[in-house]
């Protein structure tokens, strides 16, 4: 799983030279790699004061229990993407949410390549070429179950369900919701193959206006695209034509 962090108050730098821990500013605009640290706190201490930089997560849960060694999270502090697409306007947000996404899970495949390196290449998170990394595969399509459910069950498209009279009052309701928030979760998993297209095309349709640039909203989109995409290229419907 990959994740995004930002702070609204970032700190100063903090840096250890020969044992002594020193508040100073680091120059980002002239690295040709970031740090990469091994926890939040770190990364926080690190993050400027300008406000025009972020924090990144990309984690890889463990598959044998917590405390195995193949699991793992690395964040690191990158350059926000305001100056590049400030010029977009409204879709500025939705844009900014693809490409933070994108830069987490472009830290995480580095990451798996390169498990003992202390730097990261700053080319790796340019806006050209988090683009051409989404444009290749998608921003956010390697999501969990367990992650993309507790994502839902936050998101305004849930809460405006549950929260509505006729969730109080009628049971099929409920019970509709309850078959929505399946197909939802079943989008991060490899039974996807059960949902009909017009299910896909609901799931879009049904989405609040205010999920469309959260990191739920976005992988969503997403990720039903690349099922359709996937099953033009494929052809799933049999044409007895050709018989």
């Amino acid at each position: 799983m990959s994740e995004v962090i930002s702070t609204s108050a970032p700190v100063s730098v903090v840096t250890n030279i020969d044992g002594i821990v020193q508040d100073v500013p680091m120059d980002y605009a002239g690295l040709d790699s970031f740090p990469v640290y091994r926890s939040q706190e770190s990364a926080a201490a690190a993050l400027p004061k300008d406000g025009q930089h972020l924090v990144i997560k990309a984690k890889k849960n463990s598959s044998r229990g917590s405390d195995a060694d193949d699991g793992w999270a690395v964040w690191c502090v990158i350059p926000g993407f305001g100056a590049d697409i400030g010029a977009l306007g409204a879709w500025s947000e939705v844009v900014n949410s693809v490409l933070l996404q994108q830069a987490s899970d472009s830290l995480k495949a580095w990451r798996l390549n390169n498990p003992i390196a202390s730097h990261v290449p700053r080319s790796l998170f340019t806006v050209q070429q988090l683009r051409e990394d989404y444009l290749a595969g998608g921003a956010g399509l390697s999501m969990d179950k367990e992650t993309l459910e507790k994502l839902y069950c936050a998101s305004a498209t849930h809460q405006a369900f549950i929260t509505s009279d006729k969730f109080k009052f009628n049971q099929q309701y409920r019970t509709l919701v309850d078959v929505f928030k399946g197909k939802i979760v079943s989008l991060a998993g490899r039974s996807h193959g059960s949902l009909s297209d017009s299910d896909l095309d609901a799931m879009v349709a049904k989405l609040a206006d205010d999920d469309l640039s959260t990191q739920f909203g976005v992988y969503v989109v997403n990720r039903i695209q690349q099922i359709k995409k996937k099953r033009e290229e494929e052809g799933t419907e049999l044409d007895l034509s050709a018989l």
